[in-house]
């Protein structure tokens, strides 16, 4: 019963309520058995009667100490409360009740008095550990009047059974419903949420995706948001996967089918002149390159996203690189017949891997040549930004569409679904590599294009100051 969270928050509330009727109805006890209310009408009598016979004393000049003892036995006999006379030392000179009850012990020096408030009093103990309680005034002469009678016992049991249990217990029986009609409903409300946030884990560990809805505390939406997006990232994630196999064995598909062929070819004598020999050994040698290259591409992308990628981060000119790419991609561009523009600022540092770097760019000019018509311009351009170097490529070619945008760092993702041959057919994956690059520098990637008019790649990371190129190799 007491494995689901359900049944653990219910009794937890009960034994709450449980455990706070329990303390206030003992506080409330404790305090009303010691609580000088109960004995307000005997406080009240002995104040009204010492009163009286303190007035009388006062108010008579001649009374003489015969006199006033008569007058206080009166009282007694007449009243049946115990009088006395104390000295200012405390000592007892006269005793109403003396050889009926026990002697009233000795008071301080002086006797401490009562006041004047009607239900003000203190006790003392006679020495059969009997309590009196008792109004103490001065009179005259320095003596001090006392009206004593014993301390009254109060049916205590009876008091609370009858006046404050009975109503505490119809009370407690009301709060325990309503305890228990609470606890009912904050488990079912805590409860159910976590309950089908289970039940959609369970779903996610299966293989479905379910979006759960957001209920209950916040917290507990919470987790539901944080279960919502990691069933997207899984499923993402295996998305990713199986893109990853098809796209694999697509590229492996079409050179292995190729080599498979050409070397069936030498196999069975079809290719049995040196023309023939020559023509099949090229494309078995140029469908293994490109084999190797995915392999190698696939190392690289692999151990960039896993962060394990061997770089030296040093300040690099970024303004050199891509003043120098279209020198080293010369023969690519005069195939092509494009021309170059190039809007440097000079002397622009970043700190990062060179080699990475440049490898980042040669694949974004790659793509520029590739898909820029004959006779169209790719321009290069280097500027400084506030804290930031931003470097562009910019083509005049066909442009991106724009449901393709977001998609095209993505690995094995070519715009052209063709996949046509030749010098211009890729893997898919320079993109991505130059994505994983950057972030590894801590910058950002992105396009943006205008379909028939051309794209412009943007890479922006953080700069590095020339002074502190100075210092830095100062200090090789």
């Amino acid at each position: 019963m007491l494995s689901s969270i359900r049944s653990r928050l219910w009794i937890s509330y009960l034994l709450v309520i449980i455990a706070a009727l329990t303390a206030i109805i003992g506080t409330t006890i404790t305090n009303l058995s010691r609580n000088p209310l109960f004995y307000r009408q005997a406080v009240l009598r002995l104040h009204v009667a010492h009163s009286t016979l303190l007035s009388e004393i006062l108010n008579d000049e001649e009374l003489s100490f015969a006199g006033l003892k008569r007058l206080i036995q009166q009282s007694t006999e007449f009243e049946g409360i115990r009088y006395a006379l104390i000295s200012i030392t405390g000592e007892v000179l006269y005793d109403s009740s003396a050889g009926v009850y026990p002697p009233i012990p000795e008071f301080s020096s002086p006797p401490p008095t009562t006041g004047i408030d009607p239900i003000a009093f203190d006790t003392f103990r006679d020495i059969d550990r009997k309590s009196w309680i008792y109004v103490l005034q001065p009179t005259k002469d320095n003596t001090y009047l006392l009206a004593a009678s014993r301390q009254p016992v109060v049916e205590i049991r009876t008091l609370l059974r009858d006046e404050i249990v009975q109503p505490m217990v119809k009370g407690s029986l009301m709060a325990m419903f309503i305890a228990f009609a609470l606890g009912l409903f904050m488990s079912i409300w805590i409860g159910n949420p976590l309950k089908r946030l289970a039940d959609g884990a369970r779903q996610i560990e299966s293989g479905e995706y379910p979006i759960l809805e957001k209920e209950g505390p916040q917290e507990i939406q919470e987790l539901a948001e944080s279960l919502n997006q990691m069933s997207q990232r899984v499923q993402q994630t295996e998305k990713s996967q199986r893109d990853f196999l098809a796209n694999v064995s697509h590229e492996l598909k079409t050179p292995l089918t190729s080599i498979q062929g050409f070397a069936q070819s030498i196999q069975d004598g079809a290719a049995s002149t040196p023309h023939e020999l020559m023509q099949a050994a090229n494309v078995i040698f140029d469908e293994a390159s490109r084999m190797h290259r995915l392999v190698l591409d696939l190392l690289t992308l692999s151990r960039l996203e896993e962060g394990t990628a061997n770089m030296q981060f040093l300040p690099v000119d970024l303004s050199m690189i891509l003043d120098q790419i279209d020198e080293k991609m010369q023969p690519q561009i005069q195939t092509a017949g494009l021309l170059i523009k190039k809007l440097i600022q000079p002397d622009q540092f970043v700190m990062g891997d060179g080699d990475s770097l440049a490898q980042v760019f040669t694949n974004l000019m790659d793509n520029a040549i590739k898909f820029t018509p004959r006779g169209g311009l790719v321009t290069l351009r280097v500027y400084s930004e506030e804290d930031s170097v931003i470097a562009s490529v910019t083509d005049t070619g066909t442009g991106i569409p724009d449901n393709e945008e977001r998609r095209i760092f993505e690995r094995f993702y070519q715009v052209d679904k063709s996949r046509r041959g030749g010098s211009s057919r890729g893997i898919g994956l320079g993109l991505a590599i130059a994505r994983q690059i950057v972030i590894s520098h801590k910058g950002e990637i992105w396009a943006s294009s205008y379909p028939g008019k051309g794209s412009t790649f943007f890479v922006k990371l953080p700069s590095h100051e020339k002074t502190n190129v100075k210092e830095h190799w100062q200090n090789q």
